[in-house]
């Protein structure tokens, strides 16, 4: 009995396999348009029904901003076999307020701003930030994807940006007020939208000011540079999103050539290399790895590219409280999902970060690393895109420095 309903399920099977989709639907849309979801399809009108292929590009939708999950199934309408798509959407609207301590010295940190990942249906993001600490500063930015249908992605940001940023002369650290105005053009083509390959062009300015009441002999009173900055990058993804949940891999190298106008002989080089993986085994777990290594030109100089600092790489450090022109930097993170409601969910996070840096003028890596493990939590508004409200405390056993982070989204 049982094989004789082995047999008859294998025969309904191949029966669906045989049919040919006759059109391609969409159910559950409220402000994405049909014609832009299109692009990312492979299923057509025409094609053998393919239940593989369907799941595919569910797969391929939930990597976009304004889709929180879709499914695919095959339906009778109006007298055509249907290939229905069942999306469930996010706002993408996001208005964000961030307050918290930061600084070069303890200071108060408030981030106001607005983004907009799907404006007119068609995935174009509109971002506005605006930041205090210790000084004002303001940016804009947006990308336009899939320019006249095709897989290419167009980017604009400029910035206006202050910050206290201390610079090391020696043993030393001198605080600067660290002004940089930036225009930045970015062009970028997607390959089966797992791998993106890009430019982006910068012309910039960057001002270092001293802030101490009483100057330092030996650290400059101010310094202005006119830069550019030429970047090539490359990124392959495999990562499959099932709602908050993450699995899979994606790799990024980027190669930058920045050249000083103020001061030709200054010209660097940067590679970096950034691969992460992500495990969803069990339910309610999720585990997160990254490692980041960096290569810059090796010259001696207080305004090396690489930093410890807790929004970048080593949470509970501070902010920039070294400088180096390479760095190698490896974090897992381990999340449970402690409540998981309609609307919000709460994770339980523990993790390490550990990193090494290479002294500016150095030959080798220093040899006593960075290392912070901590835990904290991540609040996720589930039905807005990317709005995950983080904070972490981070402690090292190396030197006992501690300290708290605040942020918006997962770390990585």
């Amino acid at each position: 009995m049982r094989a004789f309903f082995l047999g008859l399920l294998l025969c309904a099977s191949v029966g669906v396999q045989a049919q040919t989709v006759e059109a391609i639907a969409f159910d559950g849309l409220n402000r994405l348009k049909p014609y832009f979801l299109h692009h990312f399809l492979d299923c057509q009108v025409g094609q053998p029904v393919d239940s593989a292929q369907g799941a595919q590009d569910c797969l391929v939708l939930r990597r976009l901003p304004a889709v929180y999950h879709a499914h695919v199934s095959w339906e009778e309408r109006d007298g055509k076999l249907t290939q229905v798509y069942f999306i469930d959407e996010v706002f993408t609207l996001l208005p964000y307020v961030n307050v918290g301590q930061g600084g070069a010295i303890s200071s108060r940190t408030v981030q106001l701003g607005v983004a907009e990942f799907n404006a007119f249906g068609r995935g174009v993001w509109l971002t506005a930030d605006y930041q205090y600490k210790e000084l004002h500063s303001v940016s804009l930015g947006g990308m336009i994807p899939y320019i006249g249908g095709r897989p290419w992605n167009v980017s604009l940001t400029a910035k206006h940006w202050n910050t206290v940023e201390p610079l090391y002369f020696g043993a030393d650290a001198v605080r600067y007020h660290y002004r940089n105005r930036l225009v930045q053009v970015g062009l970028e083509r997607e390959f089966a939208f797992r791998t993106r390959v890009g430019a982006r062009v910068s012309v910039f300015d960057e001002t270092y000011t001293q802030m101490e009441m009483e100057y330092v002999d030996f650290a400059p009173e101010r310094e202005y540079f006119e830069k550019s900055l030429l970047q090539l990058y490359a990124m392959d993804q495999h990562i499959d999103w099932h709602f908050f949940y993450l699995s899979g891999t994606e790799v990024e190298f980027r190669g930058t050539t920045v050249f000083n106008e103020t001061l030709p002989e200054e010209r660097f080089y940067q590679g970096d290399l950034i691969a992460k993986a992500y495990r969803h085994k069990r339910e309610r777990w999720n585990s997160a790895y990254r490692l980041t290594l960096g290569l810059a030109t090796n010259n001696e100089s207080p305004y090396a590219p690489y930093v410890f600092d807790s929004q970048l790489n080593v949470r509970g450090a501070g902010d920039r409280v070294a400088r180096g022109t390479a760095g190698l930097f490896a974090t897992a993170e381990w999340r449970w999902t402690a409540f998981d409601r309609d609307w919000w969910a709460l994770q339980l996070v523990g993790y390490s970060d550990i990193g090494w840096l290479r002294t500016a003028g150095n030959a080798r890596m220093d040899e006593q690393p960075e290392w912070f493990g901590g835990g904290g939590v991540r609040v996720h508004a589930k039905r807005f895109y990317n709005a995950v409200l983080r904070v972490d405390y981070g402690a090292s056993p190396i030197t006992g420095t501690h300290g708290l982070t605040f942020g918006l989204g997962q770390f990585f």
